[in-house]
């Protein structure tokens, strides 16, 4: 056996895998790339000091996003790029705009003071 049929054999169980877990969970593959997304990215929050769980958690969602669609690719009847960028728009929607609205939300907060007025405001020695 080859090493590109060993590859197409672990793709085809892995497209065998997604089917199933479709089939258990009742949600559709869109539906599980929105979940997969979001899912490194909610456990990241929880898990991780506030200021290093959004690049970290965006860049695991990026590797498995495009290792989910090596694989899709290594299959014996590949689906098509559209379906492959409708996949990964699925996959990276949710996580990039929360990533960005807590860098924003973050950077926001650096130009405040402590009292929540503008820095600007702020009239130190008083």
């Amino acid at each position: 056996m080859s090493v590109l049929d060993l590859q197409s054999l672990a793709a085809l169980d892995y497209a065998i895998f997604k089917t199933a877990l479709s089939d258990i969970t009742h949600i559709g593959p869109d539906a599980l790339h929105i979940h997969a997304g979001l899912a490194p990215v909610m456990l990241a929050a929880f898990s991780a000091r506030p200021r290093l769980w959004v690049p970290r958690a965006l860049y695991l969602v990026v590797l498995l996003c495009l290792g989910n669609e090596i694989l899709d690719h290594l299959r014996p009847n590949p689906s098509g790029m559209l379906a492959s960028l409708k996949d990964v728009v699925n996959t990276l929607f949710w996580p990039v705009l929360v990533t960005a609205l807590v860098f924003l939300r973050e950077q926001r907060g650096r130009h405040r003071a402590p009292d929540g007025k503008p820095r600007d405001a702020v009239v130190l020695g008083r």
